[in-house]
């Protein structure tokens, strides 16, 4: 799922909740040791949640929270595993 942000709704967004601080795409991809491609795929199939910060009309920060990142970690890993 993607959520659109302005600077400072991102900012009050993460003092709600500090779970949503994440990784650009490039990190993401550096971390599940997988393409960004194949991370761009995963963000439009839903498998990543993404936050989108706006300013002017233009997106200036994608960020893909750390718990999801880890959570599909996880998931596949137990794929690995269970073949």
């Amino acid at each position: 799922m993607r959520k659109r942000y302005s600077p400072s709704e991102w900012m009050a967004a993460l003092e709600r909740d500090p779970g949503l601080r994440g990784h650009s795409p490039a990190a993401t991809a550096t971390r599940l040791n997988i393409s960004e491609e194949t991370v761009g795929a995963l963000i439009l199939s839903g498998a990543l949640n993404v936050a989108d910060v706006y300013e002017d009309g233009e997106v200036v920060n994608i960020i893909i929270p750390d718990r999801d990142i880890q959570r599909h970690a996880a998931k596949s890993a137990e794929m690995k595993f269970e073949q």
